[in-house]
């Protein structure tokens, strides 16, 4: 490539081609974005040093960014060479990034917080709000696989989806208690106006949000409530379509409804859809 006709945007066109449809929306999002300040700052060249990338690691830290966020910025970097066939100027130990690793892991919500979310929907008439608590509530999605659910629609009666990162695709009935709010329409909705949703809600029937809540609080939970209630690992795992690398799990292979049967008859939530 010519360095005098380079730009930012030809090399971040040769990464979304790269990443093709391989990864989601919001990963291409992402990367494109992180990809596109470290350009900004190191510059067009054919090819990056060792130095050009600690720089701006050693940038970021300066930023007081979190290690993950540090993380996610090294990840995009390297999609991004792939892309120009750059080799990967870093070894395993200038990955030390002498950032304490605090829990990152976002908050749970609290299961008298999302009783009263669902009390507060489940007085609407079925809409897309009780639809989207429900959807959230019972399968724990993430935002992503909320998004494509509401995009593909549901009968009511049975659901398939595929996990988000690269997870198993989840087969379920639909649990009777939130039968009336499942049978949907193909609906489109943006990442940004599922969390005003959540937001909205939560500032309605519970209380002011906090810094870090969203769909995926009550994802966390979830999980939480069913291993704590003492569901086998592996049973959660299915249910929520993870993938895990023990043996023993690529043989466990229960059917989807009686991996459903033995979540919701532990299910946290689900009886708030009651009465």
């Amino acid at each position: 490539m010519n360095m005098d006709t380079a730009t930012i945007g030809t090399y971040l066109e040769r990464l979304r081609d790269d990443l093709g449809s391989r990864y989601s929306p919001d990963t291409v999002r992402t990367f494109l974005i992180q990809s596109k300040a470290f350009l900004e700052y190191a510059s067009i060249k054919p090819e990056y040093a060792r130095a050009d990338v600690l720089s701006y690691v050693d940038h970021l830290i300066g930023e007081d960014k979190k290690h993950s966020s540090v993380n996610l910025a090294l990840s995009a970097i390297r999609a991004l060479f792939r892309a120009l066939a750059i080799p990967w100027p870093l070894s395993k130990t200038d990955l030390h990034l002498g950032i304490p690793v605090a829990d990152e892991g976002g908050p749970v919500l609290p299961t008298k917080d999302i009783a009263k979310l669902i009390h507060g929907v489940r007085d609407y008439k079925p809409n897309l709000y009780t639809t989207i608590t429900a959807l959230s509530s019972t399968f724990g999605f993430r935002p992503i696989e909320l998004q494509t659910a509401l995009a593909q629609g549901c009968n009511g009666k049975e659901l398939a989806l595929r996990s988000a990162k690269g997870g198993r695709t989840r087969h379920h009935d639909i649990p009777p208690q939130v039968r009336p709010y499942l049978d949907f329409p193909p609906t489109k909705m943006s990442r940004a106006r599922l969390h005003q949703v959540f937001q909205e809600l939560m500032t309605i029937h519970v209380r002011a949000v906090i810094a870090g809540e969203g769909w995926h609080s009550i994802r966390r939970a979830l999980v939480t409530e069913l291993l704590e209630a003492g569901v086998p690992m592996p049973t959660v795992s299915r249910f929520m379509g993870w993938k895990m690398r023990e043996t023993a799990f690529a043989y466990f292979r229960p059917a989807a409804n009686r991996i459903d049967a033995q979540i919701y008859e532990s299910h946290p939530f689900l009886g708030f859809w009651e009465g």
